[in-house]
């Protein structure tokens, strides 16, 4: 007859359980730490892919319809104030038609593309045409979003119909992290603002060919 096996279990004791616990709660707590930075770069990205897609559609389009167009992107140095834009400020971006008025010496809206509406940047992201010095900045005038609403400017990139843009000085977009704030439809910085360089992305347009380029951290 064979002998009948012992089977014996072994259980761990509540020193051994807490000290598992503990491990996993310091390796969830690193990983959750992670994760915003890992989203905010990550929307930082895709607002900068946003921005450089629409860079090509705009000097697409100025070239296969032989117009003018122009890739608005508001912001406080380059529009007036009213309710129309507020709300574009700095996380929107949108491409129209614009003509050139010669009495005014200034580019003029002349209609929205078919297709094209306003595309929002992530969350935790803003977008510029920078306007400091070595960099060229233009704007568009009498942008009207129904033909009952007022008139406002915004800051823009021109694309002429070779594909070439407006300024034969470079045009840079900074994409920099920012939180959206209510009270003033306007967006906070995330980051000290001497770190801005390192922090942000750059899309550069080249004002010959009409393309664009980008980096991260401070232009080389």
């Amino acid at each position: 007859m064979l002998a009948k096996r012992k089977i014996i279990f072994k259980f761990f004791t509540i020193v051994e359980l807490l000290a598992v616990l503990a491990i996993m709660g310091i390796l969830l707590a690193a990983s959750l730490a992670g994760l915003p930075m890992l989203f905010g770069k990550q929307g930082l990205v895709g607002s900068v892919r946003t921005i450089s897609s629409k860079v090509s559609m705009a000097r697409s389009y100025a070239v296969t319809q032989n117009r003018y167009v122009a890739l608005l992107i508001p912001d406080k140095t380059g529009n007036t104030s009213g309710t129309d834009v507020a709300q574009y400020v700095y996380n929107y971006s949108r491409l129209c038609y614009v003509t050139y008025d010669t009495t005014t010496s200034t580019y003029v809206f002349d209609s929205w593309i078919d297709g094209q509406e306003w595309s929002r940047l992530a969350n935790g992201a803003c977008a510029y045409i920078d306007h400091d010095t070595g960099y060229s900045i233009n704007s568009v005038t009498s942008i009207k979003e129904i033909p009952t609403s007022g008139a406002y400017a915004s800051s823009a990139v021109i694309f002429q119909n070779n594909g070439s843009i407006l300024t034969s000085d470079k045009v840079a977009i900074r994409v920099i992290p920012a939180v959206y704030t209510t009270a003033d439809s306007n967006y906070t910085l995330t980051v000290e603002g001497t770190l801005i360089a390192q922090k942000r992305w750059n899309v550069m347009i080249n004002p010959f060919t009409g393309k664009a380029t980008y980096l991260y951290g401070k232009e080389q």
